[in-house]
């Protein structure tokens, strides 16, 4: 914003100037599946987060919360009550896995690292509130041409293929997003692998965020100028 010379008389009423905050944000289709090699890759809305989890041991000693683009994540799926899920296993098992040095420095390895999984993932999140808009971020590290199929809410994606390929010096995870408007309190999500590879029908995530999509905007009243503006 460029600032002018402009005189303004002692007392100047001015009326209400309106300040829109935030950033609005469209999606081609309800859900994505792209490269995680960033923090800045996931999308911090600035609306209210319903929740966020980084999966992984608590006794690891990841920071709590572990805090991505701003979004706080607390660690450990038990760590979050509105969380209903149905793993088999969660720990520090894919640490380095996505081609990022392992010694803490880079955010992204540290979100990758922990896990949680099950033969088929089923996934209840509370908190919502009907008729809302939201931005659901799922975070996926895999390196064995594994492919998912995901339904979240009433949506669906299959064949979603992992990002990375470290061989090619493509590191990082994959990013799953989606978006809905809430029509009761409560989001659904289930994964499952489209292969059983080796006998293991396994599948995991890393983690997830839940953030409100509306965009935040204020008002501001400035009732008077009590100086002439002729120095600006």
């Amino acid at each position: 914003m460029k600032l002018h010379k402009t005189p303004f008389s002692r007392s100047a009423l001015i009326a209400i100037a309106s300040i829109t905050l935030g950033t609005s944000y469209s999606f081609s289709q309800a859900i994505t599946a792209t490269l995680l090699d960033e923090e800045t890759d996931i999308i911090n809305t600035g609306g209210a987060l319903v929740s966020a989890v980084h999966f992984q041991d608590p006794a690891a000693g990841d920071p709590d919360p572990l805090i991505i683009n701003g979004i706080p994540h607390t660690v450990g799926s038990g760590s979050e009550a509105d969380l209903t899920a149905n793993f088999g296993f969660e720990g520090d098992f894919r640490n380095g896995a996505s081609g990022f040095p392992q010694d803490g420095t880079n955010i992204v390895q540290v979100l990758l690292s922990g896990i949680a999984g099950a033969n088929g993932i089923n996934m209840e999140i509370a908190g919502l509130e009907v008729g809302k808009t939201y931005l659901f971020q799922a975070y996926w590290e895999v390196d064995r041409n594994h492919t998912l199929t995901v339904t979240f809410e009433n949506d669906s994606l299959a064949g979603i293929e992992e990002q990375q390929d470290v061989g090619s010096g493509i590191l990082g995870g994959t990013l799953i997003s989606h978006t809905f408007t809430a029509g009761d309190t409560t989001y659904n999500a289930f994964l499952d692998r489209d292969d059983d590879e080796g006998g293991d029908p396994n599948n995991w995530l890393s983690g997830y965020s839940l953030q409100d999509l509306e965009v935040v905007s204020t008002e501001i009243e400035i009732t008077s100028i009590s100086e002439v503006g002729t120095d600006l």
